[in-house]
């Protein structure tokens, strides 16, 4: 079962499942929280949502997948999803200028949401594997990495000239489904052998 949250969506464009289309043609069953605005889920309904989605994992394998915003809801509540591992694509450790003055990017959203009331990545428990890939020359992207393995274990994975959207840049380059299947499958093997 993969766990998806859902990345930053263009205002106007459908909110749908991040890889909804892409996981299911792999073969791969998903559930999928997506928020109704790009919050980076600091909503009052977020802890319902995952409940829901821990609810229907059950006691099946649990990967978690997303990236940049959705990144971030996986690193933040991966604990309570009860997930055994999960592949983070340019994650933040938070937005809040108050968190991350270098942050620029996502600088309207983060006015609208200070403070991050729900901002657990420094005190949440771990017992999921985290493996994070990252264009290791974004100096924005790795602040962002340095800071959550100060709070987590991490796997780092680093994909020099990649950009932000790593997996935007994959499947530009026609290898998005092979390497994302292969990232899949040896989290999944290196966990259940």
């Amino acid at each position: 079962m993969v766990v998806t949250f859902a990345n930053w969506i263009q205002p106007g464009e459908p909110r749908l499942g991040f890889g909804h289309g892409f996981l299911a043609s792999l073969g791969y069953r998903a559930i999928h929280i997506v928020p109704e605005r790009n919050d980076w889920y600091q909503s009052d309904t977020i802890e319902a949502a995952v409940s829901t989605a821990r609810a229907l994992v059950g006691q099946d394998f649990a990967l978690g997948y997303g990236a940049s915003m959705g990144a971030f809801g996986l690193a933040n509540f991966g604990d309570l999803l009860d997930l055994n591992a999960a592949l983070l694509f340019s994650p933040q450790y938070s937005i809040d200028t108050n968190a991350v003055p270098f942050e620029w990017r996502w600088k309207e959203e983060a006015k609208e949401l200070s403070p991050f009331p729900r901002h657990r990545i420094p005190i949440r428990p771990q017992k999921d594997n985290l493996k994070v890939y990252y264009d290791s020359e974004l100096l924005n992207d790795v602040k962002h990495v340095d800071l959550i393995e100060k709070h987590l274990t991490i796997s780092r994975v680093e994909c020099p000239g990649a950009g932000h959207n790593i997996l935007g840049t994959w499947y530009k380059q026609g290898r998005l489904a092979e390497t994302v299947t292969s990232a899949i499958e040896t989290t999944v093997n290196s966990l259940t052998v």
